[in-house]
């Protein structure tokens, strides 16, 4: 017998007496169920991406929270610097949701800057400080400095080229500066004091979201300490702190209890986090029902199927077919349904993901165009899953 009329004949023995009406709404729950799954993943993923910053280097959520100490009212006469010690460094690196921490050292000697050029010439009194280059949200291969080098490399805050050119530049009668303009500019860095002030070239190559300050090298303030900063405090009195999770407990009770500061306006950006996760643990939830009810209808299907089947598969056994060889067929059949309609529900997440991504960019908001690789890992978790529970349904019923 060919194989063609071979499938033929158990087609009709094992599958005749299948109702697709009875199928459908199992495999509508199940497209629906995961799709749901899906679309929580790349809620996640999106909301993910869009708090990072990662496709327009805007950190609406950072997880880096630049803190220092308050500033007390009393002895406002006698006031001393509020640094953090050694200990209280060490304290914070083991604080829960703490990943990493670090310190910003601060320039002790006065910093001039002087811009030049065909049409215009300034110069301005400013401070600079440096931080680990690790927690710097610029990718800069040059970012370091030793005496002898050419040009000082320079981050300037976002936030300070605002508040210069919308707020001292028109004060002061200077030119307001566009990005483009500066990072085009050479300019002059004059540091120190009297007969013993030192000019060095610098270039600003690029701009910072997450910290509001004006950021050289380590190896640059370094020497400007040794050299012109005679003796002073060698304590930090700002920390960046790294941290897994700005929403929790913990770290709102570091700001509201305790004698820190950071930006407030950070840690309420970030109880988005918190709202987005319940939110696609909501529809996670809903989608686990979907699955649960798609799979139980699929898998009463299958046992009607099988069991309104039971005398031909005897036939079929006597006459020399193996439960193994009819397991696998009936695998195979089913089998392909379910992935038609696991492919059907990742089809939908392709088309929500493009058409989500199309409608937020309105809003400036920008996020991947195409599902990312947890949504394909999720969807084919799931599958397999489901794959293993069938063949599981199948075998013990034609076996049994």
């Amino acid at each position: 017998m060919s194989i063609r009329k071979r499938n033929i004949l158990l087609n009709k023995l094992l599958l005749r007496y299948g109702h697709n009406k009875r199928l459908w709404p199992a495999l509508i729950a199940l497209c629906l169920g995961v799709f749901l799954i899906l679309s929580s993943v790349i809620i996640w993923d999106s909301t993910r991406d869009i708090l990072a910053g990662k496709f327009d280097g805007d950190s609406i959520g950072s997880t880096y929270l630049t803190v220092n100490k308050k500033i007390p009212d009393e002895n406002l006469t006698k006031q001393q610097q509020n640094l953090f010690s050694a200990a209280e460094v060490n304290a914070f690196r083991v604080y829960p949701h703490v990943k990493d921490v670090g310190v910003f050292v601060s320039a002790q000697f006065p910093v001039e800057v002087l811009f030049s050029n065909e049409e215009n010439s300034f110069s301005t009194s400013l401070f600079v400080e440096a931080v680990p280059k690790r927690f710097i949200d610029n990718d800069i291969k040059s970012w370091r400095w030793e005496y002898g080098h050419d040009v000082v490399p320079v981050i300037i805050s976002k936030e300070f080229l605002n508040l210069y050119n919308f707020g001292y530049a028109p004060n002061q009668g200077v030119p307001q500066l566009t990005e483009g303009t500066i990072l085009s500019l050479d300019f002059e860095l004059i540091i120190g004091r009297g007969a013993l002030k030192e000019k060095f070239k610098a270039k600003v190559l690029g701009f910072s979201n997450r910290i509001s300050s004006i950021l050289v090298p380590e190896g640059f303030v370094d020497y400007g300490n040794q050299v012109h900063g005679g003796e002073y405090e060698d304590l930090p009195s700002r920390l960046i702190l790294e941290v897994t999770d700005p929403t929790a407990e913990e770290i709102h009770a570091l700001f509201d209890h305790g004698e820190y500061e950071t930006s407030k306006e950070l840690l309420r950006l970030n109880k988005l986090r918190t709202t987005t996760n319940y939110a696609v643990a909501g529809m996670a939830l809903l989608a686990i029902l979907f699955i649960a009810f798609g799979v139980y209808v699929f898998t009463m299907f299958i046992d009607l199927t099988i069991v309104q089947a039971e005398t031909s598969i005897k036939n079929l056994i006597l006459l020399g077919y193996s439960p193994f060889f009819l397991s696998k067929y009936l695998f195979f059949r089913y089998g392909l349904i379910l992935i038609a309609t696991m492919l059907s529900s990742g089809l939908l997440s392709i088309i929500a993901q493009v058409r989500i991504a199309k409608y937020i960019v309105v809003e400036s908001l920008i996020i991947a165009k195409f599902p990312s690789w947890e949504v394909w890992a999720a969807l084919g978790t799931i599958t397999l899953l489901l794959l293993l529970l069938l063949n599981r349904i199948i075998v013990n019923k034609v076996n049994r």
